[in-house]
C-alpha cells in the first residue's frame, strides 16, 4: 500500500535555554497479511532551528576550568563557531575553538618560623615579654604559572543514529578530526581528548534533547503507542529545504479492528 500522508505537526523543545520549533512530516503505510496488519509510521523531523541556533546552544554549556595539574596544560577558552550540517545518513559538527597553553610548576618550598611568647617578672608590678623562636615548618610556595601562548584549532566530527533494541536510541560519534594551528599542533593528543570529552559530548546531549524516545513517540498516530511499536529505522538525512533532518519509522503488528480505530482517530 502506498504511503498515506498525515500532514505536518510541530512540537517545541527547549535546548540549552533556546526554545525551538520542530516541524515534523508524518506518513503511514499499511501492509496486510492473512492474520495480521503491519503498520509503518514514518516521521521526517526538521532540525533546521537546531542548526540555526547551535552556536548559542553550544555556548550555554560552561567550559571546563584550567586543569589542576603540573607541566604543560591546555585550557579550553571558548567556542568561537559551531555548525551542524547533514552528510548522507550522518550529522556533521564543525567547530572553531580557542585554547590557552600554560606551564605550571610547584612553588619553591619556604621555611616558615614559629614563635612563642616568653615573659618574665623581674620585680613585682613589672612584666617583660618577648617572642622567641619555637621551631617552624616547610611550606609549599605558590605555584609558578606561566602562559606560553593562546592559539586556535578547528574540529570536525560525524554523528550517526542507531537503535540497539527498537526502543532506545544511540547517538554514535566517529571520525573526529582536530586541526590545530601554530604550536598547538605539539599537543594533538591532549586536544583530541578535550574535544571528545567536551565538544562531542555537548553536541550529543543537545541532539538527544530532541531526538529521544519520548519525543519520537509524539510523532505516532493516536493509539498506535498502545500496541508496542518498535523503531524499525532511524537516521540523519537531508530534507527538501537542505536542512538537517531525522527520518524515523516505527513498526507495529495489529488487527484490522485496531487499524480501523487508529485511522478513524488519526484522520478524525
Amino acid at each position: 500500500m502506498a504511503k498515506l500522508k498525515l500532514g505536518t505537526i510541530e512540537f517545541k523543545s527547549n535546548v540549552g535555554g533556546v526554545e525551538l520549533k520542530i516541524p515534523t512530516e508524518l506518513s503511514l503505510q499499511i501492509e496486510t497479511e492473512v492474520d495480521k496488519v503491519t503498520v509503518l509510521s514514518e516521521a521526517l523531523i526538521d532540525l533546521g532551528e537546531l542548526q540555526a541556533n547551535f552556536l548559542t546552544i553550544a555556548k550555554s554549556n560552561p567550559l571546563p576550568p584550567r586543569p589542576n595539574d603540573y607541566g604543560v596544560v591546555i585550557e579550553f577558552k571558548s567556542i568561537d563557531n559551531a555548525t551542524l550540517s547533514p552528510s548522507g545518513d550522518t550529522a556533521v559538527l564543525e567547530t572553531s575553538l580557542s585554547f590557552s597553553v600554560w606551564e605550571i610548576a610547584k612553588g619553591i618550598p619556604t621555611w616558615v618560623p614559629r614563635y612563642k611568647q616568653v615573659c618574665v617578672v623581674p620585680w613585682p608590678g613589672e612584666r617583660w615579654c618577648t617572642d622567641v623562636l619555637d621551631g617552624g615548618e616547610w611550606r609549599n610556595g605558590s605555584d609558578i604559572i606561566i602562559k606560553l601562548f593562546d592559539e586556535g584549532a578547528s574540529a570536525k566530527v560525524k554523528f550517526g543514529l542507531t537503535t540497539p533494541d527498537g526502543k532506545s536510541i544511540n547517538i554514535q560519534e566517529f571520525d573526529t578530526e582536530v586541526t590545530p594551528r601554530g604550536d598547538l599542533g605539539k599537543f594533538l593528543a591532549k586536544l583530541l581528548e578535550l574535544v571528545r570529552v567536551n565538544i562531542n559530548t555537548i553536541a550529543k546531549n543537545k541532539i538527544q534533547d530532541i531526538i529521544n524516545e519520548g519525543t519520537l513517540k509524539q510523532t505516532l498516530p493516536k493509539n498506535l503507542d498502545n500496541y508496542n511499536p518498535l523503531i524499525k529505522t532511524i537516521q540523519f538525512t537531508t530534507i527538501a529545504s537542505g536542512n538537517l533532518g531525522v527520518l524515523v519509522s516505527f513498526e507495529a503488528s495489529i488487527t484490522e479492528e485496531q487499524l480501523t480505530e487508529i485511522i478513524s482517530k488519526t484522520i478524525g
